[in-house]
């Protein structure tokens, strides 16, 4: 076989008889384009026969459409790629899972009733919660030319405010002993108590129905064939190599879809009879003629039947997300866990040493007493002037004069005679109780006479904060004035007043005026 650069091959047999092979009119193309203006997919055949396949046409002949409605009375209808209709209940779907809880604050009796998932009512008395945690600070005139000052932790400091000397009087009479000195510092509070545990989370609301897949995306077209590069020339013929052993067969592809049957085409025509060999031994057959060109394409036949699925293309795009369903309710809070218990009171801070005897006052010089919480100063023109103690606070201070005496336990009101006594109980922690009577709106003061105790520790009352000052008399006993911050509220108001252990020996319990050593006062 000689190739003759022409496109053809000539062949020559053992007899020298030359056959031409002519294969430049054997090649052929086709190609696949896809036309974005008119979606469709454009194939030209062998012969230059186009082909168009309608790719919009295809997705919407088997494209189906899910939607989701709300019917605006509590339900939504969501119709499925056969057009079934499934309505669902959301508004019964809350119902089943939502609870109720509330609040409701009475102000006459000032209680916070909370009303749990459960019914469960918890009430809450903010008065007195309130009562139990304001503090207080006073500032008093003693009448004496001091003032004394109560602060939040109840420490009493009693300041001089005195003008000028003035020319010495006679002797004065001995002043009284020195107040005691001032308490040690209280113990330190307990632990608290442990925190309750949180309650238990709320139910999570409802997730929202998932918006409609998208449509899966056409396939992309198929790129052109490379054309077919021309044949290498013919090397020479070599010896028939021995037949090598049958390879394995290969593994069945999977079937393509059936396309349609083409009609037969015409038969070629018959190549020329071969040049008979000479008698003797057989010749070796002739080559077989060059096939005749394909005749013309029959009339397209009936469409066979439609083959298998090919294979599955990828997955379109995602389409876009749906709107988000409605937010669930919010779960009920979980019921508040109890509380801890109440950690161990810190000890008392043992009592401060005595302070020292004040050095004795200056005598005095004889003048009228001035009205209360009010001081008696030299003013600028050197003339004595009674000024409110007010105006004095944030103004520059006067020299320290000396102290002078005064009983701070000495009560400002009357004696109210339709005060009514309960109990008193201070062997250990302090308890006292008592009756207002008819003194709606007055303020009200206790007087607590020759106790073996010098102060009492953490004092409270559920009428609202109190003051306590006290003062020693000399004799191993104290006296206790305990003043209400709040005046009287309600007839015959029950006022009780506890404390710590005041430590003061054995203590009494009596009810009723038994042990003679409590007057009440009003002002």
């Amino acid at each position: 076989i000689v190739e003759n650069t022409d496109g053809t091959f000539t062949y020559t047999d053992e007899d020298g008889n030359p056959t031409i092979i002519d294969i430049a009119n054997l090649e052929t193309l086709t190609t696949l384009v896809f036309d974005f203006d008119t979606s469709e997919i454009i194939y030209t055949d062998e012969e230059g026969n186009e082909t168009a396949f309608n790719v919009e046409n295809a997705v919407t002949a088997f494209e189906t459409l899910t939607t989701l409605v709300d019917n605006g009375d509590g339900t939504v209808t969501y119709t499925d790629e056969d057009g079934v209709d499934t309505v669902l209940d959301i508004a019964a779907m809350v119902d089943d899972f939502e609870t109720l809880t509330f609040f409701d604050y009475d102000f006459t009796t000032t209680e916070l009733t909370y009303t749990d998932e459960d019914g469960t009512a918890n009430v809450f008395n903010l008065g007195t919660l309130v009562a139990s945690l304001e503090t207080t600070t006073t500032l008093v005139d003693n009448g004496d030319g001091t003032a004394t000052y109560t602060n939040e932790d109840n420490v009493s400091v009693t300041v001089g405010i005195v003008g000028p000397q003035g020319a010495d009087g006679a002797t004065g009479p001995q002043g009284p002993a020195g107040a005691d000195g001032a308490d040690g510092a209280d113990g330190a509070d307990g632990v608290d108590g442990a925190d309750g545990a949180d309650g238990a989370d709320g139910a999570d609301g409802v997730d929202g129905t998932n918006g409609v897949d998208g449509a899966p995306g056409a396939d992309g077209a198929d790129g052109v064939d490379g054309a077919i590069g021309p044949a290498g020339p013919q090397g020479p013929a070599g010896a028939d190599g021995a037949d090598g052993a049958d390879g394995a067969d290969g593994a069945i592809g999977p079937a393509g879809p059936q396309g349609p049957a083409g009609a037969d085409g015409a038969d070629g025509a018959d190549g020329a009879d071969g040049a008979d060999g000479a008698d003797g031994v057989d010749g070796t057959n002739g080559t077989n003629g060059v096939d005749g060109a394909d005749g013309a394409p029959g009339a397209d036949g009936a469409d066979g039947a439609i083959g298998p699925a090919g294979p599955q293309g990828p997955t379109g795009a995602d389409g876009a997300t749906g709107p988000a369903g409605p937010q669930g309710p919010a779960g009920a809070d979980g019921a508040t866990g109890p509380a801890g218990p109440q950690g161990p009171a810190g000890a008392d801070g043992a009592d401060g040493a005595a302070g020292a005897d004040g050095t004795d006052g200056v005598d005095g010089v004889g003048i009228t007493p001035g009205p209360p919480n009010t001081v008696l100063i030299t003013n600028a023109a050197g003339e004595l002037e009674w000024v409110p103690i007010a105006d004095l606070i944030n103004g520059d201070t006067g020299g320290g004069g000396d102290t002078g005496g005064g009983d701070p336990t000495e009560p400002t009101g009357m004696e109210a005679m339709d005060f009514s006594f309960n109990n008193l109980s201070d062997a250990g922690n302090f308890q006292l109780s008592f009756n207002t009577g008819s003194n709606v709106g007055s303020n009200w003061e206790v007087l607590l006479s020759n106790r073996p105790y010098s102060t009492i520790p953490n004092i409270m009352s559920n009428a609202g904060p109190v003051t306590l000052v006290s003062s020693a008399n000399g004799d191993g006993t104290y006296n206790h004035l305990i003043t209400g911050t709040n005046p009287i509220v309600n007839n015959n108001q029950g006022i009780n007043i506890s404390g710590g252990n005041t430590g003061g020996g054995p203590g009494t319990a009596f009810s009723g005026t038994g042990c003679g050593c409590v007057t009440f006062f009003v002002f």
